[in-house]
């Protein structure tokens, strides 16, 4: 997917604009408030619970952009649904790479610079957005919780990001949702 190490995915998280920043936050959330729609919950009280996070005027709402976190994924098996929701964004990107190969009427050395800097130059990268609810008023004020985690690939460009240049969504409940907030 993406040959970035941790460190140059975050250099290219620093260096988004607020535009970018702002698209992947509400990117983070609507994706969060669609999936509590359609999602079926253990109990009623679990449902309850996370509308509370997403609706109450004491929880103010941020989204943490970071690189993916590898550990927290594989634990929670998000490397095995990977592959699966991701088929469709890569026989997508196949069929355009194809669709190029056949439509160039570049000679064979252009195609190769051209190939060999594609090469240099990531095509994907996985950023992980991280939904934070912190309580904003009463005697827990300040604390909060990641309530959700999205891993979204995102295609170069990575800026001016758009609903196009999202590839994949992966969405990750935390286990640490507990009613007493």
């Amino acid at each position: 997917m993406s040959h970035l190490t941790p460190d140059q995915v975050q250099d290219l998280i620093d260096h988004m604009s607020d535009e970018d920043i702002d698209f992947l936050s509400d990117l983070l959330l609507n994706t969060v408030i669609d999936a509590v729609a359609c999602v079926e919950f253990d109990s009623a009280q679990l449902k309850q619970t996370i509308v509370r996070y997403l609706n109450q005027v004491r929880y103010d709402l941020s989204t943490i952009v970071r690189p993916k976190d590898e550990a927290l994924w594989a634990e929670f098996g998000g490397d095995e649904l990977e592959p699966l929701l991701d088929a469709d964004a890569e026989a997508e990107t196949e069929a355009e790479a194809e669709a190029k190969a056949e439509s160039s009427t570049t000679n064979a050395a252009e195609n190769a610079t051209a190939t060999a800097a594609e090469a240099l130059e990531p095509q994907q990268v996985q950023l992980q957005l991280d939904l934070l609810s912190t309580v904003s008023a009463g005697s827990r004020a300040g604390e909060g919780k990641i309530v959700a985690s999205l891993l979204v690939t995102l295609q170069a460009p990575f800026s001016q990001l758009t609903e196009q240049s999202v590839r994949a969504l992966n969405i990750l409940w935390l286990p640490d949702i507990s009613p007493e907030i």
